[in-house]
């Protein structure tokens, strides 16, 4: 289990490091990006979690605005993303996703430098 959860943190560093190499502006507000804001929780979906579909720019102050409770946040995501993306989310979100060893190390595969 400690090889798996060390992959893991390494593909969630990866991922978080591809966003900063391919989006520049929040999505909200468009401030300079800090970080990926998962639209469902790591925690929700192993499917999910490196789906780019899934992965929000946002800068620091939005995301903790997000993640103390200001709506006005995930509205504004909602609006951006639209519909279509978000029914796609849904029905991806409940797919299941074998999390070894292989599925990190592919991740890591395909967003490292």
């Amino acid at each position: 289990m400690k090889a798996i959860a060390y992959y893991r943190r390494k593909a969630d560093k990866v991922i978080q490091e591809w966003g900063k190499r391919t989006h520049r502006l929040c999505l909200v507000c468009s401030q300079p990006m800090s970080c990926l804001h998962h639209y469902f929780p790591k925690s929700i979906s192993t499917n999910l979690r490196y789906n780019t579909d899934n992965l929000i720019p946002i800068c620091q102050s939005c995301h903790f605005k997000h993640h103390n409770g200001d709506p006005r946040i995930q509205n504004a995501i909602n609006g951006k993303i639209g519909k279509k993306r978000i029914e796609y989310l849904l029905r991806e979100k409940n797919k299941l996703q074998k999390a070894g060893k292989k599925f990190y190390q592919d991740v890591i595969e395909k967003y490292g430098r």
